[in-house]
């Protein structure tokens, strides 16, 4: 999901050098900042609860050069590992559609660059970028195909009434299929593909749907707008609601709403104090 939505706002960009420079702005700056931030906080809950100390050594090289799920998943830098993968699969995407004018071609290279991440275990998120660059390119063709026509809604009822039935189809005979990229775990590829095309595409038309007929309410867009922070903060949330629920022996649905309103009122203050304005 968040790899085909991140190719719905790709543009072939004029320079690779520019784009390259932005990106890494935008990416790996808040990703290398807040990794820091989340081994510091890991250290002081460690410490306040009397637990083994982190390698900062070891946490150091994870950071800044596997950038990966499996070595950061030490501190609350995990959550972070996407932010690097995008930044190698816009490079060579980028690269990609610069260099070679053929969209089959383009498609063939992605293709490849998505079997090759399976086979090489590589630092700088290299081989999550090669498997995130194919979800992309289909991303951004999803998003091409719901912007075209948009006062005509018959071929979108008629392909979500389609992939629904797909949807039904394949998780009555296979299940939903076990599907991990920060792991590069597949429980099938072709279902894979095929099964999260098909929910994205459905969730995306809905949502379509929804702001063509009623408007795209203020909170959603709120949201959408601060993203990073959003998913830079929830892990701790998400513990606070889980330590909070779980004296009172409640289940994971109560999490979830109490996660979301400590979320909300983190916006609330980002959104209220200067200092916070550019995270």
């Amino acid at each position: 999901l968040f790899f085909m939505m991140a190719g719905f706002f790709l543009k072939t960009p004029a320079s690779l050098f520019k784009a390259t420079k932005k990106d890494f702005q935008r990416l790996l700056i808040p990703y290398l900042f807040f990794s820091i931030l989340a081994i510091a906080v890991e250290s002081i809950k460690r410490w306040g609860l009397n637990r083994e100390g982190l390698d900062y050594f070891n946490e150091l090289i994870a950071v800044i050069f596997w950038m990966d799920y499996n070595h950061l998943k030490n501190s609350y830098a995990f959550v972070l590992w996407f932010l690097p993968a995008l930044f190698v699969a816009k490079f060579l995407y980028n690269l990609t559609v610069l260099t070679l004018n053929k969209k089959y071609l383009q498609f063939l290279v992605f293709v490849l660059c998505f079997i090759t991440s399976f086979v090489f275990d590589t630092p700088f998120a290299l081989s999550l970028g090669l498997n995130s660059v194919l979800w992309l390119c289909i991303g951004s063709a999803i998003f091409k195909f719901i912007q075209s026509d948009r006062k005509n809604n018959a071929p979108r009822i008629k392909l979500l009434v389609s992939l629904i039935f797909i949807m039904v189809i394949v998780s009555f005979y296979k299940g939903i299929p076990t599907l991990d990229v920060a792991n590069l775990i597949y429980d099938d590829i072709l279902i894979n593909i095929i099964w999260s095309v098909s929910f994205v595409v459905v969730m995306s038309l809905i949502f379509v749907s929804i702001s063509i007929w009623i408007g795209l309410p203020h909170l959603v867009s709120s949201w959408g707008k601060n993203t990073m922070f959003l998913f830079v903060v929830h892990p701790y949330t998400n513990n606070l609601s889980h330590v909070m629920v779980e004296k009172i022996g409640l289940g994971w649905s109560l999490k979830l709403f109490l996660s979301l309103v400590f979320l909300f009122i983190f916006l609330q203050i980002k959104e209220r104090f200067f200092v916070f304005k550019n995270v």
